[in-house]
């Protein structure tokens, strides 16, 4: 069987704050397991944009939430930790949102 490619825009809403974060991601599959994978924040990949457009509006007009910068989202935190982030390696990103991220 051969690998099987996927691709696809994320959208995580905080329940904490009214913020959002866009990310793509693609992973490879083989045999049913990921062989492989990316993720990337903005900016996103050209073949992304067009989604990645269309979604932050959506989410900004119907969840009225502000979509948070890399600066901000990458903002260490260093006295946390969260899920599967050990303590001092935790970022504003995982403690907002989830740290498993696809």
């Amino acid at each position: 069987m051969g690998a099987d490619l996927q691709k696809a825009v994320v959208l995580l809403v905080s329940v904490l704050v009214p913020v959002h974060v866009l990310y793509a991601s693609w992973q490879i599959l083989q045999g049913g397991r990921v062989s492989e994978s990316r993720t990337y924040f903005p900016p996103l990949l050209e073949e992304f944009q067009p989604i990645e457009a269309r979604l932050d509006a959506l989410v900004q007009d119907v969840l009225h939430t502000a979509r948070l910068s890399n600066d901000v989202l990458f903002t260490p935190v260093p006295d946390v930790q969260v899920g599967h982030v050990d303590l001092g390696q935790a970022r504003l990103v995982d403690c907002l949102f989830s740290d498993d991220r696809w």
